[in-house]
């Protein structure tokens, strides 16, 4: 037996609890890990509401991303044994548990001199920024990037990952210590639009030219004012909607800037291509190898705490990644 987060529930009250479950066997292509942390994502919520992209039946475990350690494989597994560091993000959830089966396939080794928190923490917020700033918005670094939610942990990576390649980043959030966070990670600019005009603060950060590229986390009333502050052929990265509003798009005003817009649906294209998987892991990789990448760690939970982890990543009060140890 091993304890878990279970959700018998889904909807806009979901029912979670904490209990005893069946520990899992693996499958012969699969292993079994003993996770030594967990993190909780903007994904979690939308799958225990039954607003992600696959729908479990209940019950089932949540949690959408983990590290640990392997303690036994399938007999058709080969590349991997007993004691390997790995982590993983499993698109139907049961990470929040002290063990998991997963597919062999489905595993990155966990990169040197990170620890259980910032490996947890690693694929989901650094992969959706790579692929992102990457693979659909080809960031440059004479780019002028605008970043919406830039406190929480995907504006955190991008922040991160955008001014290691030169770009000058302008970071945008809901309050002066998010923002702080973010310039610690070495954003250039800062707006608080909790308080201040967004548009007005973008040209006036750009000396009126608006920004390159706006990698936006947030929708609703953020990203319509921040379109508003685009460049001439500026590209806008839809990476997430934590503010609950999906924002509606004037197709005149993108004509008339000639914008070009991009989905960064990440975990919908890690799930399924192993290439995808493997390109993003290793420019990662690579980028760590040179300076040594380290998610932002915001607070740190039980695993008998976890549903108040949830409920506390839920309140957007997170500088970075909230974490449940096991």
């Amino acid at each position: 037996m091993m304890r878990a987060i279970v959700c018998h529930a889904i909807g806009p009250t979901p029912k979670l609890t904490v209990e005893e479950v069946v520990k899992p066997v693996p499958k012969d292509d699969e292993v079994l890990v003993r996770i030594r942390a967990a993190s909780v994502n903007f994904a979690d919520r939308l799958l225990i509401a039954g607003n992600y992209y696959v729908r479990p039946d209940p019950p089932f475990i949540t949690g959408l991303e983990f590290a640990g350690v392997i303690e036994a494989v399938g007999r058709e597994v080969s590349g991997w044994q007993p004691g390997d560091r790995v982590m993983g993000a499993p698109t139907a959830g049961g990470c929040f548990a002290e063990y998991i089966a997963i597919a062999a396939d489905q595993l990155l080794p966990v990169p040197p001199g990170m620890s259980w928190s910032e490996a947890a923490s690693f694929i989901i917020v650094y992969g959706t920024a790579w692929y992102a700033l990457h693979d659909r918005g080809k960031l440059q670094g004479t780019d002028t990037l605008l970043i919406t939610g830039a406190g929480g942990g995907v504006g955190l990576a991008a922040v991160d990952l955008s001014t290691r390649i030169g770009a000058r980043v302008i970071a945008a959030a809901g309050s002066s210590e998010k923002l702080s966070v973010a310039e610690s990670h070495g954003a250039a600019g800062r707006i608080d639009y909790s308080k201040e005009d967004l548009r007005e603060r973008i040209l006036a950060l750009s000396g009126g030219r608006g920004y390159d590229v706006l990698l936006d986390n947030v929708g609703g009333e953020v990203f319509t004012a921040a379109l508003r502050g685009s460049a001439p052929g500026a590209r806008l990265l839809l990476v997430g909607f934590a503010s609950g509003v999906i924002p509606e798009i004037s197709a005149g005003y993108v004509l008339m800037k000639n914008l070009s817009l991009y989905g960064v649906g990440f975990g919908g294209v890690y799930a399924v291509s192993a290439a995808i998987r493997q390109s993003v892991y290793q420019g990662l990789l690579a980028i760590h190898r040179e300076r040594p990448l380290h998610p932002e760690i915001d607070r740190e939970f039980s695993l008998e705490e976890g549903i108040a982890a949830l409920d506390y990543q839920a309140a957007r009060k997170a500088m970075g990644k909230v974490v449940i140890l096991p």
